[in-house]
C-alpha cells in the first residue's frame, strides 16, 4: 500500500513539473528572444505594430512602440565606456597646474563611476519587479500586457548591460591609475615651499569666512528676535550665500593643494602623505555631496600610497583613523566580483563566507551527533537516539546549504528548476533510492527494528542491527559480519524480531528415545536436569514454565521435546544455547540409562533361494542379554 502511494505521489508530482517547466520554457524563450534581438528583429516587430489595425489598447501599443524605437537607438548608439578618461593614463601632467585639472579630472571619474553604480543597482531591482510581474502576467490574467512588460524588462535589461560594461571599463581605469600615477611622480614639477604657502594661505581664509558666518548668523537671529527687520534679514541670507559660495571655492582650492601636496610627499617618499590623504577625503565630503565619491577618491590615493610605500608600510603608517582606509581598501578588493552566476556576481569574500557557513554547518552537526550519542541510556533508548542524531545532522546541513547560497547571492526560487529536473530522474532512473529512503524515514519513525534487536530475514540471514540509516540497515552476523540491507527490503519482505520488545525466547530443543522407555520417567529427568543445570538465563515461571512434552513416536524413536525460555544475551547465540541444552539432556539421559536409539528398519524377505548360504542371522529385537550384547542361543 506504501509503494502504491509512492508511486502515485510520484507520476502526480512528474506530470505538475511537465507542465510548470513547459510553461516556464516558453516564457524564458520569449524573453531570451527579446534580450538577444539584434536591430533588424526590433525594427520587424515596429513595423508589425504600425501595421496592426485592430489595436485593443492604444496606450499600450504606442509604449510598445517607444520601448521598440529607444531599443534600436540603444542597439545603434556605441558603447562609449570610459573612452573620455582616458586622458588619465595617456598624458602625464607637466606643470602644477596640470596636477590640478588632474585632480579634478579624477573627481570627475569618480563621481560618474559611483553614478553608474548606483544607476545599475537601480536598474537591477526593476528587473526584479518586472519579473516577478511578467509572472504573473503570464500565469493569470492580468491587466498589463506580458508584452509591454517583455519589452520593457528587455529595455532595462540592455542598459544595465551597457552601464555594467562601462563599469567595467572605469574600473579598469581605476586599477591602471596607481601604477602610472606612481611612475609619474618622480618628476612631478611642483615646489613645496608655494604648495606649503597656498595651503595655509587657503585655511586662513576659510578661517576667516567661517568667522564671517558665525557673526551674520548671531546677527540674524537676534533681529529675527525683535522683529520688523526683513530687509536687514534678506541683506543677511544673501551675505551668507555669498560666505558659502567662497567658502566652497575655497574648499575646492584647498583640495587641489592638499592634492600637490600628497604627490610632493610621494615624491619625497615622506610617510606623511598618508595623513594628507585622510585630510583630502574629509575636504572633499564637505564639496561633494555624496560621501561615495570621496570614499572612491580615498581608495584611489591608498592604492597610490601602496604601490609607492610598499604593503607593509602602507599598514604600518596607516594607523588610528587612516587604518579605516586601508581595511575599505582591502574590503573593496575582496568584494570585487570574480565572476557571475544568473546575473549575481560572485566576490572572494562571498565564496570564502559561503564555504565557512557549510563548514561551520557540518562542525555542528557532526557535535550535534556525537552530544545526542553520548546521552545516558536512560534518558533514551539508542533506536531513539539514532533517529534523533540522524535526523537533526541532515536538517542542519540543509540549513547551512541554504544559508550558504542565500548568502551567496543566487536566486533559491531558480533551484526549482534543478529540483523538478531532478523529479524526472527520480520517476526514470532513481526509484530504488528513493524508495530506500521512504523506506528508512518509515523504519526511524515506526521503530518496528532498532539497534541493538536481533532479526532474521530469510533462512540463513541473522543477526543483530548495528546501524539504521536512510538508505540501508546494517546487520552484525554472530560470525562479526557486518551485512548492509536496504531498507525496501525491510519494508516489503518478512522479518523476524527476535527482540522487539524484550530479549525472552523459548528454545524448542528436539530428542528422542527407544521404545519401551516409559514417558513419565523421561519428562522428569530431564526437566530435574535441567534445573540442576544452574544456568542463569532459565526464566521458569507460571507464564513461562519450563515443559517436556511428548510429541511423536517416529520410525526408530519416540519424540520428545523441551521448552525451555532463556532471557540475556544468550538469547543472540542460538546454536550455542541449543548446544548447552542438548549436552544437558544427553547427560542425564546417559546416567538415568535411558536409550537414545539409531535408526532401525524392519526386512521382510519373500522368497529365499535355498543354494544360497545366507549369513544373516534373525531374531526378534528382544534376543539381547541385559548387558546388550547379542543372544545366539536364541537365534
Amino acid at each position: 500500500m506504501i509503494l502504491f502511494m509512492f508511486r502515485f505521489l510520484q507520476r502526480y508530482l512528474f506530470l505538475l513539473f511537465c507542465a510548470t517547466v513547459l510553461g516556464g520554457w516558453l516564457h524564458a524563450a520569449d524573453n531570451n528572444t527579446l534580450l538577444n534581438a539584434g536591430v533588424d528583429e526590433y525594427r520587424k516587430l515596429l513595423k508589425q505594430l504600425d501595421g496592426n489595425t485592430t489595436q485593443t489598447d492604444p496606450l499600450q501599443t504606442a509604449l510598445q512602440k517607444a520601448l521598440l524605437q529607444r531599443l534600436i537607438l540603444l542597439s545603434e548608439t556605441p558603447v562609449q565606456g570610459a573612452s573620455r578618461y582616458r586622458t588619465l593614463l595617456k598624458n602625464r601632467p607637466a606643470t602644477a597646474r596640470a596636477y590640478r585639472d588632474y585632480f579634478h579630472a579624477l573627481i570627475d571619474s569618480a563621481r560618474q563611476l559611483v553614478t553608474l553604480q548606483k544607476r545599475s543597482q537601480q536598474l537591477a531591482r526593476e528587473l526584479a519587479v518586472l519579473k516577478k510581474e511578467l509572472n504573473v502576467a503570464v500565469a493569470t490574467v492580468h491587466k498589463k500586457d506580458p508584452r509591454t512588460l517583455r519589452l520593457q524588462y528587455a529595455y532595462s535589461y540592455r542598459r544595465k548591460k551597457v552601464i555594467d560594461r562601462e563599469i567595467t571599463t572605469l574600473m579598469e581605469l581605476f586599477g591602471e591609475i596607481p601604477d602610472r600615477f606612481v611612475r609619474w611622480v618622480p618628476e612631478a614639477p611642483i615646489e613645496a615651499n608655494t604648495t606649503r604657502t597656498e595651503l595655509e594661505d587657503t585655511d586662513t581664509k576659510l578661517q576667516g569666512l567661517k568667522g564671517s558666518a558665525e557673526d551674520l548668523s548671531l546677527e540674524k537671529e537676534r533681529l529675527t528676535i525683535l522683529g520688523g527687520h526683513s530687509e536687514q534679514i534678506h541683506l543677511i541670507d544673501q551675505g551668507l550665500k555669498s560666505i558659502h559660495q567662497a567658502e566652497e571655492q575655497l574648499l575646492t582650492r584647498k583640495a587641489e593643494d592638499l592634492f600637490l601636496l600628497f604627490t610632493l610627499q610621494l615624491k619625497q617618499k615622506d610617510k606623511t602623505a598618508f595623513k594628507t590623504a585622510k585630510e583630502l577625503v574629509e575636504t572633499l565630503k564637505e564639496i561633494t555631496p555624496d560621501p561615495e565619491v570621496a570614499n572612491r577618491i580615498g581608495d584611489l590615493l591608498l592604492a597610490i600610497s601602496q604601490k609607492r610605500f610598499g604593503i607593509a608600510a602602507t599598514l604600518r603608517s596607516a594607523a588610528g583613523e587612516e587604518l579605516q582606509h586601508t581595511i575599505r581598501y582591502f574590503w573593496n578588493k575582496a568584494n570585487a566580483p570574480l565572476f557571475t552566476i544568473n546575473n549575481t556576481p560572485i566576490s572572494p569574500i562571498k565564496i570564502l563566507v559561503t564555504i565557512l557557513i557549510f563548514t561551520l554547518g557540518f562542525i555542528i552537526a557532526f557535535f550535534y551527533k556525537r552530544m545526542i550519542q553520548g546521552i545516558s541510556a536512560h534518558n533514551f533508548t539508542e533506536a531513539t537516539k539514532t533517529l534523533l542524531s540522524n535526523m537533526g545532522y541532515y536538517l542542519i546541513i540543509l540549513i547551512a546549504f541554504f544559508v550558504a547560497l542565500h548568502f551567496l547571492g543566487i536566486n533559491l526560487s531558480s533551484i526549482a528548476l534543478v529540483a523538478g529536473a531532478l523529479s524526472v530522474g527520480i520517476g526514470f532512473g532513481l526509484q530504488n533510492i528513493v524508495s530506500n529512503f521512504i523506506s528508512g524515514i518509515i523504519l526511524m519513525f515506526e521503530r518496528s527494528i532498532k539497534i541493538g534487536d536481533y532479526i532474521e530475514l530469510g533462512d540463513n540471514l541473522s543477526g543483530r542491527v548495528t546501524d539504521v540509516r536512510m538508505r540501508s540497515l546494517t546487520i552484525t552476523t554472530n560470525a562479526n559480519i557486518d551485512i548492509i540491507v536496504p531498507n525496501q527490503e525491510l519494508i516489503q519482505n518478512r522479518v523476524i524480531n527476535w527482540t522487539m520488545n524484550d530479549k525472552i525466547r523459548r528454545y524448542e530443543i528436539p530428542f528422542g528415545v527407544a521404545y519401551g522407555t516409559e514417558a513419565s520417567r523421561v519428562i522428569s529427568t530431564v526437566l530435574e536436569a535441567v534445573g540442576r543445570s544452574g544456568y542463569e538465563d532459565i526464566v521458569n515461571s507460571k507464564e513461562r514454565p519450563t515443559q517436556v512434552i511428548m510429541t511423536g513416536m517416529g520410525d526408530s524413536s519416540v519424540d520428545f521435546t523441551l521448552f525451555v525460555w532463556i532471557k540475556g544475551p544468550k538469547v543472540l547465540t542460538p546454536l550455542r544455547t541449543t548446544s548447552r541444552f542438548l549436552i544437558v539432556i544427553y547427560t542425564a539421559l546417559n546416567e538415568a540409562g535411558i536409550e537414545i536409539p539409531f535408526p532401525q528398519r524392519d526386512l521382510h524377505l519373500r522368497s529365499v533361494d535355498t543354494d544360497v548360504a545366507l549369513p544373516v542371522v534373525i531374531r526378534d529385537r528382544d534376543d539381547r542379554r541385559p548387558d546388550g550384547t547379542p543372544d545366539l542361543s536364541r537365534a
